[in-house]
């Protein structure tokens, strides 16, 4: 089975990814994504948005493919002007503004698929069980909107009781 096949499947996934690789593989990650859909809502949760385009292009990967839900920039850099296919958000801890976001830009955009980095950061941020609630609500909108949702954690984070 072809890492399309795969994600077309399953619709709901979440990858455990290693610690010490987490920055290349999560790029390896977004290249597949990039060769495999058209649209793609990116919920970035760990890098600051130039760094993120920095990376995309350092990895040969066309951002013009992706929609970005920037939870972080805006938390540290007040005067953060976004970009056309960008939306922030004040702050990571703000899940009911992050979930009226992604169900905004599922709604606007013709997004087959939703790649959520990380959940892992979302935990530093909120409650497991607000969490918990949050992702299920998530899942929810991908579902009505028919977008495949791609979530991920670091290995480390397994052992918690949210996962």
């Amino acid at each position: 089975m072809d890492f399309r096949e795969y994600i077309e499947n399953n619709k709901i996934i979440l990858l455990v990814l290693p610690n010490e690789t987490y920055s290349k593989v999560i790029m390896d990650i977004v290249r597949k994504l990039d060769n495999t859909f058209k649209g793609i809502s990116y919920v970035n949760m760990n890098n600051l948005h130039s760094s993120l385009m920095k990376k995309f292009k350092e990895n040969n990967i066309n951002e013009n493919n992706f929609f970005f839900v920037d939870v972080i920039t805006k938390s540290t850099m007040s005067d953060f002007k976004e970009p056309e296919n960008c939306i922030s958000v004040d702050s990571p801890s703000n899940l009911s503004q992050i979930g009226i976001v992604i169900s905004e830009a599922l709604k606007e955009g013709d997004f087959q698929c939703l790649l959520f980095d990380s959940l892992s950061t979302l935990l530093i941020y909120n409650k497991g069980s607000d969490v918990t609630m949050f992702v299920n609500s998530v899942i929810s909108k991908a579902r009505t909107f028919d977008t495949i949702a791609v979530f991920t954690v670091l290995k480390d984070d397994t052992a918690s009781n949210f996962i």
